[in-house]
């Protein structure tokens, strides 16, 4: 049996349950190797979302999904309904800089 390793959501995810970002849980060390993953170890230096780093002056950080998904039709984005937050954060921002 493969050690356990303790990682850390950095994106929501499904792991025996649905995992929030942050939330800590433990994982076998083989799911870590040479694979990208929406978790880290602990031990490892990571970052949450990139709405983290967003710039707080943006309008659409403080904005929920519902008015998110709102916004971009009124400016002609059309979504699947799979997108997440920061995906659509993302394609009205690139919509701006046009």
């Amino acid at each position: 049996m493969s050690n356990q390793v303790e990682v850390v959501a950095i994106k929501k995810g499904f792991y025996h349950g649905i995992r929030d970002v942050g939330t800590k849980f433990f994982v076998p060390s083989d799911l870590l190797t040479g694979k990208k993953t929406w978790f880290k170890p602990v031990n490892e230096n990571y970052v949450f979302s990139e709405q983290q780093n967003a710039d707080p002056n943006n309008p659409y950080t403080r904005m929920n999904k519902d008015a998110l998904t709102q916004a971009a039709v009124e400016k002609g984005i059309q979504l699947s309904g799979a997108e997440t937050k920061a995906q659509i954060i993302e394609l009205l921002t690139a919509e701006q800089s046009l």
